[in-house]
């Protein structure tokens, strides 16, 4: 019997072991961006205890939403070029919606 993941060249193999690294990649940022939050939570809480601004709110939507659209082409697979006509709108959308909901719930 022939091993199925080296029918093609080992391309499958390949593809599915850098999905997995970016994987491990995102969970290992999202983690160390976790403990930074329980080390630095007290001025968090200090900080949004007067809520957030429309200024603040739109600095923390803007990043929110390119970080959000740049993993949305990462697992497109389409590339950035591919997929332009649908990230542009889809991050005004998410922009706003970012924005409007720290506004208003912070």
């Amino acid at each position: 019997m022939s091993d199925p993941l080296k029918s093609d060249g080992g391309k499958d193999a390949r593809a599915m072991q850098r999905i997995g690294l970016i994987l491990v990649a995102l969970c290992v940022l999202w983690l160390a961006a976790a403990a930074l939050m329980v080390v630095n939570f007290g001025g968090l809480v200090e900080a949004l205890d007067a809520g957030l601004g429309w200024r603040e709110a739109a600095v923390l939507a803007f990043f929110a939403s390119t970080s959000l659209v740049i993993v949305f082409t990462l697992v497109a697979g389409d590339g950035l070029l591919g997929e332009l006509q649908f990230l542009i709108p889809g991050f005004f959308m998410l922009f706003g919606f970012f924005w409007l909901g720290l506004v208003l719930l912070f």
